[in-house]
């Protein structure tokens, strides 16, 4: 697919894969303009404009964290779109989770209207955290190459 929009990306869980991945990619100077990482809560706030209300009741994630991570990582960087990832490497029992399994979640943002698309990721049971985070950062690619079918 031609990359004629631009792209900036905000990552959590992924920790720059999802960057690296289009670094990696021939001509990305043509359509990617850079990322963020937040890691933590104050980052996400701070540098990503993130609802800190929002982001303290879900513990940063959650659909709508991730939605507001790519739609305003889109406007920092004067980007057509923005991509998001944020999520949990681990398994875990905080209140604030949907499962105790590891999951994740990865937002496309349109930033000229706003419109976006969100899908939650969940861990395979053979994968290993890292193997989980990078299957987080192949989906985001996937949403990214199908980005015009999946923001109709």
């Amino acid at each position: 697919m031609s990359n004629t929009h631009t792209l900036a990306v905000a990552e959590s869980l992924t920790g720059g894969l999802v960057g690296d991945i289009f670094v990696s990619s021939q001509g990305a100077s043509k359509f990617f303009k850079g990322g963020i990482i937040a890691y933590s809560l104050p980052i996400k706030h701070e540098m990503l404009k993130v609802d800190y209300d929002l982001l303290d009741k879900s513990n940063g994630v959650s659909e709508e964290v991730c939605k507001e991570m790519a739609g305003n990582v889109a406007l920092i960087f004067k980007a057509d779109y923005g991509l998001a990832t944020t999520g949990y490497a681990e398994e875990g029992k905080e209140p604030f989770r949907l499962t105790e399994d590891r999951y994740a979640y990865v937002s496309l943002c349109d930033a000229l209207n706003m419109k976006s698309y969100t899908t939650i990721v969940l861990a395979r049971p053979s994968e290993d955290r890292n193997g989980f985070r990078l299957h987080v950062a192949k989906v985001a690619e996937f949403i990214w190459n199908n980005r015009l079918g999946l923001l109709r």
